[in-house]
């Protein structure tokens, strides 16, 4: 069964369900109340004529009441009966009885009549007053509640039908217009309504959004890393044909083939770092979750500062911070490499902290990165227009995603000569109660 006919189907049934309890509810508890109403109104009627009988002249007034009542009436005393309205009728006396003895009134209803008994007192003596009526009117008017009800409740299902076909027709439209968008390719139409189809829309609209970014993203990951790629190969594979014939020569240039050797080599050194890079920017798209565990800063920073030669300038004091030591020692010999590549020599390493915050600087005496390349810098395959050291642009954009997935970041700031500082959420005294430095150097 389709949407459309399963959301029509549970709106008319809920709308009939809840007329039928309306119905149950309703007209069984009104016809009962208009019988007792019509055997209580009979009881007040002769009660209301109680001071007539008092008076005396009891065969008029019986009656007299029993015009006004529209029923029998039955003088009832301890000895029989002593009026009625209606001779030929038949019936028990059984309440004109049991008020004779109680003195007090009753009414019932039995079947279609209604019986009212009320004790009177004529010239001193006990009597009781039976009146007896057919309740046909109580039956006409319950049966016209009840047509009216069935009337209106068949013209309440005949709008809840067209409600519900009207209703699932416009979700199904929309529907419609999502599937078509998501099948075909094409974008999802607007949706401003604040439901859920109009979420879902928005979401679809969304993620469509980010597949085309991802896709983007690929397409040009693919191009820049052939296009990168393309160069070192060409020249690696001249190098090494041009190896190959100096060394097919019977006196072959030593020389000439050690320096085309050295250039091979450095070729593949940089094809060994762009695989390298791309293998990281494959982990971190896995999005591979990093360690958290304190780290004293100072120790780490010395300890990859001395991997190079000459070693930087140091300015540290003792910083804790929670992070992936792995992560922040290779962004930190990331940036001193840098700092040295690009420098005139001269690199400095600082580490402060403050609000919560713990920072590790570093900084050269270069020309620096001019504002407009402070953020561009950051993305993939892209490097300052000024560079001129050799590189692929992946460096800076490994090391901020790896610097945001430690809660940190990893930005270049104003000022002399190349700075750039890592950011990461200091460590909190209980976490460095038992400090275990951890030190992540290659």
């Amino acid at each position: 069964m389709r949407l459309r006919a399963r959301l029509v189907l549970a709106l008319f049934a809920t709308a009939a369900a809840s007329l039928a309890v309306a119905a149950l509810a309703l007209l069984p508890p009104l016809q009962a109340r208009l019988r007792t109403d019509a055997a209580r109104t009979l009881q007040l009627h002769a009660e209301a004529a109680r001071g007539e009988f008092e008076e005396g002249h009891a065969q008029r007034v019986v009656h007299d009441l029993g015009r006004t009542a529209g029923a029998q009436v039955v003088l009832v005393s301890r000895h029989g009966v002593a009026e009625d309205t209606d001779p030929d009728a038949t019936g028990s006396l059984a309440d004109a009885q049991r008020v004779l003895a109680s003195r007090r009134s009753e009414h019932h209803v039995t079947g279609d009549i209604a019986y009212a008994a009320v004790p009177v007192i004529i010239h001193g003596h006990e009597y009781a007053i039976a009146l007896r009526k057919r309740i046909g009117d109580v039956e006409r008017t319950a049966t016209v509640v009840e047509e009216a009800f069935a009337a209106a409740a068949g013209a309440g299902l005949l709008l809840a039908l067209g409600g519900g076909l009207l209703l699932s027709g416009r979700m199904l439209r929309r529907l419609r217009a999502l599937r078509n968008a998501v099948a075909g390719d094409t974008a999802v139409p607007q949706d401003e309504h604040r439901d859920e189809i109009g979420e879902l829309a928005r979401a679809f609209a969304a993620l469509q959004t980010r597949v085309a970014d991802q896709e983007a993203a690929r397409k040009t990951f693919v191009a820049t890393a052939s296009h990168e790629l393309r160069t070192p190969v060409a020249s690696l594979q001249t190098l090494l044909e041009l190896v190959a014939d100096e060394a097919a020569d019977e006196d072959p240039d030593m020389a000439i083939v050690r320096a085309d050797i050295t250039s091979a080599l450095a070729q593949a050194r940089r094809l060994g770092g762009l695989a390298h890079g791309l293998l990281d920017l494959s982990r971190l798209d896995a999005d591979l979750p990093p360690r958290s565990e304190p780290i004293e800063l100072g120790e780490l920073v010395r300890a990859v500062a001395a991997e190079f030669r000459p070693p930087p300038e140091f300015d540290l004091s003792p910083c804790w911070a929670l992070g992936d030591p792995d992560s922040v020692a290779r962004i930190v010999r990331l940036l001193v490499d840098n700092a040295f590549r690009h420098g005139r020599g001269r690199v400095e390493l600082k580490t402060e902290h403050r609000n919560g915050v713990v920072v590790v600087r570093v900084l050269d005496d270069g020309p620096g990165v001019p504002e407009s390349e402070r953020e561009a810098i950051f993305e993939r395959f892209r490097r300052g227009d000024a560079s001129a050291a050799p590189g692929w642009g992946l460096g800076l954009a490994i090391g901020r995603e790896l610097a945001r997935r430690m809660g940190g970041e990893l930005a270049a700031e104003e000022g002399p000569g190349g700075r750039f500082a890592l950011a990461l959420p200091a460590a909190s005294a209980d976490d460095v109660a038992e400090p275990a430095p951890a030190l992540a150097a290659r």
